[in-house]
């Protein structure tokens, strides 16, 4: 996960809490570090699929959607 964590970084879309994102396979939300306390303003899908990590995350502030995947 650490690699998702330095990925959200990059595009400016840290969460306020690393321990706010896991790989459920489910579409979730964190809220971005600065913003408002359970803004909740960004949404994501990661999943772990054998040591493939991969996933997409928005910035509701921004509404581009990001890919990401890494062996």
């Amino acid at each position: 996960m650490p690699e998702f964590i330095e990925f959200l970084h990059s595009i400016g879309c840290t969460p306020a809490s690393a321990s706010d994102v896991v790989a459920t396979g489910k579409i979730s939300r964190f809220t971005i570090d600065g913003d408002r306390p359970r803004s909740l303003n960004a949404r994501y899908c990661l999943w772990d699929d054998g040591g493939f990590l991969s996933g997409w995350v928005v910035n509701s502030k921004e509404g581009i959607t990001h890919s990401f995947a890494v062996n």
